[in-house]
């Protein structure tokens, strides 16, 4: 109210005659068809606000401010071959980023570094290749092939000069290497793992695990979506959930093993070398017997517990068995010479794919994992656990199990 009385010049508590008397006198001052002043309309109002309230008692309720926005004006007329033009730009945009974040993560991997050691092999290769070209065509031309129609050292001339050139043009960058992300130090751990000494090792009854401990990776595919867009296109997603146990041992367990492991690939290079059979797929095999033999007596008086302890199962027996039967079938023991067709090989490695593909995800299905839990007696509660949930020894997804066994075998 006080404000109302500024407004029309009057002291506060003003009686009506003053109210009404001071407001004609400023209606004539301020009234827009009188006043042509910018901001007279605006004084104007407040005055007759102001002798409202005061003269009649009316409260006047002050309207809320909008920010005004001029409506949009609608979008030119679009033909379908535009906005199918505009969604494949908006498509390619999002593939573009998309594969730029797949890049930038891929840049942080190991196998990152490992496309660059081969890229900088390729290129050393190839200057070798084009010095060869260059320099045998020169001489073969010195010695005057071409005269009897020869012209295959100018093609070799012209490929190596090109690529010399190439080389040449490119010699800023083409023997950097790049970017590396491993170092010496997450290069070590990959094959060291540090020991845990608060634990007893699994292998022996020495304690306590002061040496490397053994690795085993498990895999659990949960959660398959398939995601279909078109009749020819379709993509088939899972999640996959890896974990990794760290079974404890200790120097002594750990030198035992490197040693099984190394009679290992001796025996089987020995025996590709010098046994006196055709096949090789049964020079693999017999190498492979004989290390068995062997590692069995080295681990029964070091009292050492195979480091093959928690793959040897049941089901890897079972497929054993079944490359055996199907090796027995397919050779011929005339003269003990182990002879059989070529596309053995390839054979065997179907069946593994298939035992993977097709058998593998029915096993797993049976209750308790009961066929692919180890032949051993004792349990080691982590990988029991790991079991009892469906996981499966494995490095990843992609790789079949059976490989991953063989891998284990030897390295």
């Amino acid at each position: 109210m006080e404000e109302y009385y500024k407004i029309l010049g009057l002291p506060s508590g003003a009686d009506k005659v003053s109210i009404k008397t001071a407001f004609r006198h400023l209606a004539k001052l301020y009234h827009p068809d009188l006043n042509k002043d910018i901001n007279a309309k605006e004084r104007f109002q407040k005055i007759l606000e102001a002798y409202e309230c005061l003269y009649y008692g009316k409260i006047v309720k002050k309207q809320p401010t909008y920010n005004y926005q001029p409506p949009t004006p609608p979008k030119p007329y679009e033909s379908p071959q535009e906005r199918k033009k505009r969604h494949e730009q908006a498509r390619a945009k999002l593939a573009a980023e998309k594969l730029r974040k797949e890049q930038e993560v891929f840049a942080k991997t190991y196998l990152h570094d490992f496309l660059i050691v081969l890229l900088f092999i390729w290129r050393i290769f190839l200057l070798f290749i084009a010095f060869l070209m260059f320099f045998s065509a020169l001489i073969s031309i010195y010695k005057g092939l071409l005269a009897e129609n020869n012209y295959f050292p100018l093609f070799l001339l012209i490929v190596g000069f090109a690529l010399l050139f190439y080389i040449y043009s490119n010699r800023k960058e083409y023997f950097l290497i790049g970017h590396f992300n491993i170092t010496y130090t997450k290069f070590k751990q990959l094959f060291v793992v540090t020991p845990n000494l608060k634990q007893a090792c699994f292998f022996s009854s020495k304690t306590p695990a002061d040496g490397p401990s053994y690795k085993l990776r498990f895999y659990n595919v949960k959660e398959v979506k398939t995601y279909v867009s078109t009749p020819l296109n379709h993509q088939v997603r899972a999640k996959t959930d890896v974990k990794i146990v760290y079974v404890s041992r200790t120097k002594f367990a750990f030198k035992i093993h490197l040693i099984a492991k190394s009679i290992r690939s001796i025996s089987v290079l020995s025996a590709i070398i010098f046994l006196p059979i055709e096949s090789l797929i049964w020079k693999f095999f017999f190498g492979i017997l004989f290390s068995i033999f062997i590692n069995q007596f080295i681990y029964f008086f070091s009292k050492v517990k195979s480091d093959f302890y928690f793959l040897f199962n049941p089901y890897l027996l079972i497929r054993l068995l079944l490359v055996l039967v199907t090796l027995a079938f397919a050779t011929d023991f005339t003269d003990f010479q182990f002879k059989h067709g070529s596309g053995l090989g390839i054979w065997l490695f179907l069946l593994f794919l298939f035992s993977d593909i097709i058998i593998t995800p029915l096993v797993v299905e049976i209750p308790n994992n009961q066929l692919l839990r180890s032949f051993g007696k004792s349990k080691y509660s982590k990988i029991k656990n790991l079991l009892d949930e469906k996981f499966q020894i494995g490095y990843l997804e992609s790789i079949p199990s059976a490989f991953y066994v063989v891998f284990k075998w030897f390295f």
